[in-house]
């Protein structure tokens, strides 16, 4: 401990204590603002690891764990949780399902034509 004084005060002295205080940002979320929005995002966070962790285990191939309570929320197909993206419409999602599994087809055709 560096004391700012010396010879007049003892180890009591709340002058030299107070030096060494430290108060948490959490403590004024006013003054700092990021701090804020930094737990914000954390909790978030906490969220989407559980929705992503419930998706692995049901056998999904989830991209990331961004965004992935969303995902579980939101997603029709499998082709959409594993891109990570939702289709705007339920119309346009069967639409991107059928095109996949018409190339998936062609692939397996061009694949056994080679074999």
């Amino acid at each position: 401990m560096v004391k700012t004084h010396f010879g007049q005060h003892g180890d009591e002295c709340f002058a030299c204590k107070i030096q060494f205080i430290n108060v948490s940002g959490a403590a004024m979320p006013t003054r700092k603002a990021n701090l804020v929005s930094q737990l914000d995002y954390s909790a978030k966070r906490e969220k989407d690891i559980d929705a992503y962790k419930r998706l692995r285990k049901e056998g999904n191939k989830v991209k990331s764990t961004t965004d992935a309570r969303m995902l579980e929320r939101e997603a029709r197909t499998t082709f959409e949780l594993e891109s990570g993206m939702v289709a705007p419409t339920p119309s346009m999602s069967r639409r991107v399902e059928q095109a996949q599994s018409e190339a998936q087809e062609v692939m397996t055709a061009l694949a056994k034509e080679d074999a």
